[in-house]
């Protein structure tokens, strides 16, 4: 695999203090509330979200901006909060709602092997990662600094949390120009990849991990897919490849340039935010968080790829256009 030698600039290539919080604040008009809710009005009640398309969804007023802001995802600084979402609405409506928002953005692909196009981010009570079955987004812990599969992650905040829960992006760009300005040796160990546990999500008779790249360098363009790093720890049981030295050194380092607080920007989602990302060019995480009896913080997620996305290999990004899904029985 070709690997990218040169610094990148850019409007990906960010630090914290390149902005304001109001930056990536995009703030909804009261006439583009209003235009939401008369295109959900004018949908049939009885119509699941996955068939609701953009023309089913009409928004002559709010449909540039969104465009807008497909444009600064992609060639921009790579995320954006939409402001002001309403969300007072009965559940089916909600799931309505921002499934014609998405509609106008992009195309939205299955996020776990039971093929949900929108799932809950909330506690579940299942525990913690200690059981192979429980993913990181259905607790209430600390989510280290990663990407989804999809190219656009979108988070609808629904409730927040009575305390923490604070999301936290760093650019992906600008920790591939730091490890090839200081650790250029190491820069192959990111362009090979690592081995993910599947966490029980394979097909019956397929391997429960897979290999994936952190960085491609495809087209002259810089993509990024570093999946929790958990799951790297838990493939090892399962592969019986041990990680190396240098790679475990590769993932500090990866980790220490994200966790640097002038790399980072952290923002409070309130309810009726709706925050993109893209994974490309942006890792991600969360603050550990803790709810009240009977507010229980959770946000609406859609993974969706754009009408501009980026060219590159099938395999690059495994799971790039969806989940498989898995038989019930099996």
């Amino acid at each position: 695999m070709r690997i990218c030698t040169r610094r990148i600039t850019g409007p990906s290539a960010w630090v914290g203090a390149d902005f304001q919080p109001s930056d990536w604040v995009v703030t909804l008009e009261p006439a583009e509330r209003d235009e939401l809710l008369q295109a959900l009005r004018g949908l049939p009640a009885d119509r699941p979200p996955a068939q609701v398309t953009a023309a089913d969804f009409p928004l002559p007023r709010l449909a540039p901006k969104l465009a807008e802001l497909v444009r600064e995802l992609e060639f921009g600084r790579g995320f954006a909060v939409l402001r002001g979402v309403p969300i007072d609405l009965p559940p089916a409506e909600q799931y309505l709602l921002y499934w014609g928002i998405v509609a106008h953005m992009g195309t939205a692909v299955t996020q776990n092997a039971r093929g949900e196009l929108i799932s809950h981010v909330t506690d579940y009570g299942k525990g913690d990662l200690s059981d192979n079955a429980v993913r990181i987004y259905e607790t209430s812990a600390v989510v280290p600094f990663h990407t989804d599969s999809s190219d656009i992650t979108g988070l609808l905040c629904l409730r927040d949390a009575r305390e923490g829960g604070a999301s936290v992006l760093a650019s992906s760009t600008t920790i591939h120009n730091r490890l090839l300005e200081e650790h250029r040796e190491l820069l192959g160990v990111y362009y090979v990849g690592f081995v993910y546990d599947r966490r029980t999500e394979e097909e019956s008779g397929e391997a429960p991990y897979y290999r994936n790249p952190v960085y491609g360098y495809f087209g002259d363009v810089l993509s990024c897919r570093y999946y929790i790093r958990h799951y790297i720890e838990s493939a090892v049981r399962k592969s019986r490849i041990p990680l190396t030295d240098m790679e475990r050194l590769a993932l500090d380092l990866f980790e220490e340039i994200a966790h640097t607080e002038r790399n980072q920007v952290s923002m409070e989602l309130r309810p009726g935010d709706l925050q993109f990302v893209n994974n490309n060019v942006v890792v991600h995480s969360r603050t550990a968080f803790r709810d009240s009896p009977g507010h229980r913080r959770d946000l609406l997620r859609i993974w969706f790829n754009t009408p501009h996305a980026r060219k590159m290999p099938e395999g690059f990004a495994r799971f790039r256009f969806g989940m498989p899904l898995i038989a019930e029985n099996e």
